[in-house]
C-alpha cells in the first residue's frame, strides 16, 4: 500500500543511507505490508488496517539506539580535562537548550500542519515530508542534548536514560498508544472517521517525546535545588 511505503520512507528519511539501514527499512516495510494484508483478510477496512499497522511500528528512538546510530552531529571530544573546558561546555549547553525547545515547538507545528497541508493539496508526499522534517528535528536535537549531558556528566540517570527510566518509558509508551487506539476506535465507530483518524498514531509518539522531555526538565530543576 502506498501510504505504508510513504510512512516508512518518511520515518527513515533522517537516517544515514547505509546498507544496514536500507535492509532494516525493507524488512519493516515488508512486515507492515504483510500485516496490512492479513488484517484486510480478517475483514478490517483499509483505514482500520492502516491504523493498526502504523500503531505497531514502534519508536524510532529505540530503533536508532538498536542500530547504535549517532545523530548528534559533530561532538566535542569526550572527557573535559579542565575546569575551563567544563565551563565552556556548560555555557554551550545552556545556549543550546533554548534552540532545542524551539526545535521541539517547530516539530509540533510540523506534525499539526502535515494533515492540513497534505489534505488541502491532496499530496501524500507533502504530508509525510512534513512528518519526516519533524522527526528529523527531534532526532537531531535530542541527540545533541544527550551528547552534552554525557560529556558534562550531569547525572547517572541522564547518561543512561536522558529523559526517563526505561521501565517508565515502556509504561508511558503503552499508556499513550492504548489511549490513541481507544480514541481512534471511538472516532471510527461513532463518527466514521477512520480517515483521517489514523493520524493519531503519528501524533502519539510525539506526545511521548514531549512528556519525556518536559518531565526530564522538571526533574533536572529538582536536582539543581
Amino acid at each position: 500500500m502506498e501510504q505504508i511505503a510513504n510512512f516508512v520512507e518518511a520515518m527513515f528519511q533522517p537516517l544515514p543511507k547505509t546498507e544496514e539501514v536500507r535492509k532494516i527499512k525493507e524488512d519493516i516495510l515488508e512486515n507492515m505490508q504483510e500485516k496490512y494484508n492479513d488484517l484486510l483478510d480478517e475483514g478490517k477496512n483499509e483505514y482500520e488496517a492502516l491504523g493498526i499497522v502504523i500503531s505497531q511500528f514502534g519508536s524510532m528512538e529505540e530503533l536508532c539506539r538498536g542500530l547504535d546510530l549517532d545523530f548528534g552531529g559533530e561532538q566535542p571530544q569526550p572527557g573535559p580535562d579542565s575546569d575551563a573546558e567544563h565551563e565552556r561546555l556548560q555555557r554551550e549547553y545552556e545556549r543550546f537548550l533554548p534552540r532545542q525547545r524551539l526545535a521541539v515547538a517547530a516539530a509540533v507545528f510540523l506534525f499539526i500542519l502535515s494533515p492540513i497541508a497534505g489534505g488541502e493539496l491532496d499530496s501524500p508526499l507533502l504530508f509525510f515530508g512534513l512528518i519526516a522534517a519533524g522527526v528529523g528535528l527531534l532526532i537531531y536535537f535530542c541527540g545533541r542534548a544527550r551528547d552534552y549531558r554525557s560529556l558534562l556528566g550531569l547525572t547517572a540517570r541522564e547518561q543512561d536514560a536522558p529523559f526517563i527510566q526505561p521501565t517508565r518509558r515502556g509504561g508511558l509508551w503503552g499508556i499513550v498508544m492504548l489511549a490513541a487506539a481507544i480514541v481512534y476506535l471511538i472516532l471510527g465507530f461513532s463518527m466514521g472517521l477512520w480517515h483521517p483518524g489514523w493520524i493519531i498514531f503519528l501524533i502519539a509518539p510525539l506526545l511521548v517525546s514531549l512528556i519525556e522531555y518536559f518531565g526530564g526538565a522538571r526533574e533536572d530543576k529538582g536536582e539543581e535545588k
